[in-house]
């Protein structure tokens, strides 16, 4: 858990605010002047919001809408998922394949169903989110017949500029 959430740290702050809230370099502010100076300039978001943000983009994706992913993912996104088997993912361009190859292919009946069982958040400071879950599909299959599969993801969301960005997601 420590080794998470000081990657997540690293990924949130930029290196002087690193620096300062390592204990081994002192700086002239401490942890707790830098956040308050953090307090003031963010927006306050609630466990509900970062649910609600998070079930817009899996809609988005169920939807095949790539104008809502853009908007709620960052540019700089990180992923480790089944598709990438094993690599980690940087940046859009992988997603907006499979955005783009959807686009080919008939209209589905039904579109899949996506939705989260158990959402579980921990916020990592005022800067940054981390919900958990287990994501549920539903599908029809070529038959017609009904199929649903389940996975765990956790998804990260970071502020930014007094927005909530999807930054990273790792997908078993």
């Amino acid at each position: 858990a420590r080794v998470l959430i000081a990657l997540i740290t690293i990924l949130s702050f930029s290196t002087a605010s690193i620096r300062a809230f390592t204990p081994e370099v002192q700086h002239k502010s401490s942890r707790k002047d830098n956040f308050l100076r953090s307090d003031k300039m963010l927006k306050m978001f609630t466990d509900k919001q970062v649910i609600e943000a998070n079930q817009s983009l899996l809609d988005s994706i169920s939807s095949n809408s790539y104008e809502i992913y853009d908007k709620l993912v960052a540019d700089d996104l990180t992923a480790f998922e089944a598709q990438s088997r094993g690599v980690l993912v940087e940046g859009k361009r992988f997603h907006k394949y499979y955005f783009d190859f959807v686009k080919t292919l008939p209209e589905p009946k039904f579109k899949t169903n996506i939705t989260m069982s158990n959402p579980h958040i921990r916020w990592v400071g005022k800067v940054c989110a981390i919900i958990s879950y287990t994501r549920v599909n539903q599908r029809l299959d070529a038959d017609s017949r009904p199929v649903t599969t389940t996975a765990s993801e956790t998804r990260i969301w970071e502020v930014r500029d007094g927005k909530l960005v999807h930054v990273h997601f790792h997908r078993s």
